[in-house]
């Protein structure tokens, strides 16, 4: 379905795309400053879906308060 994002798959791409940004090498300093930055902040939602994910199939789907 168009128009539809899926949030885990875009932070997934995201994250390819930074990386091999920054292995070409043609990123200024400050623009490689700014990339490891998202890039930290990417893979730290990355983390919390794995999180969530893995919850999901131990507690069946229930959420707990």
């Amino acid at each position: 379905m168009p128009g539809i994002i899926d949030g885990k798959g875009w932070v997934e791409q995201r994250i390819r795309r930074l990386r091999s940004a920054l292995g070409s090498g043609e990123l200024t300093e400050s623009q490689r400053v700014l990339v490891e930055t998202e890039l930290a902040q990417l893979e730290e939602e990355a983390a919390r879906h794995r999180r969530t994910f893995r919850r999901w199939l131990l507690l069946g789907g229930r959420r707990q308060p």
